[in-house]
């Protein structure tokens, strides 16, 4: 049975390429090095199917990547290397804000702190305050132990 996603294109673009790959390195940084369970997008995926029967609810966003937080929280990693219109985001945050507790985290990886400045400003307007940035260069560098950082200024460390 060949495993697929509803959106699996038959062709990969090179920024989608990139994007899958950096997903992957994200992923393994955090199993590896930081130690934390990972679900990738395709496992999150097969995950939710069998717990809610076979189907995802309509406008359920899957993140690129779920992990476990030591806290018991929940940290969806979003790897944002362009940024969308306001509107996309809204959507996406006003699913994501519906059903997050407090110790819950969304997680964007980001090309360079420019990006995750502009991408927290966006935040503030949706008062989206469980949202957490970091660029990629950093995380990289630190493996995975960088800082996240929300629009009040709150920082998350894995």
């Amino acid at each position: 049975m060949a495993a697929k996603l509803p959106s699996t294109p038959s062709s990969v673009s090179p920024s989608t390429l990139e994007h899958r790959i950096i997903c992957v390195g994200t992923g393994l940084t955090i199993s590896r090095f930081v130690g934390l369970p990972v679900l990738s997008e395709r496992e999150f995926y097969y995950a939710l199917r069998k717990n809610l029967g076979g189907k995802r609810p309509k406008g359920y966003h899957l993140p690129d990547l779920m992990v476990q937080l030591p806290n018991g929280g929940r940290g969806p990693v979003e790897v944002e290397l362009h940024m969308k219109k306001e509107d996309s985001y809204a959507e996406i945050w006003s699913f994501y804000g519906g059903g997050f507790e407090q110790k819950d985290r969304l997680l964007y990886l980001t090309p360079d702190w420019n990006f995750s400045n502009n991408l927290l400003d966006c935040a503030r307007d949706h008062q989206a305050d469980f949202l957490y940035a970091c660029d990629l260069g950093a995380f990289r560098q630190s493996l995975g132990k960088a800082e996240f950082r929300n629009f009040n200024g709150d920082v998350f460390r894995f």
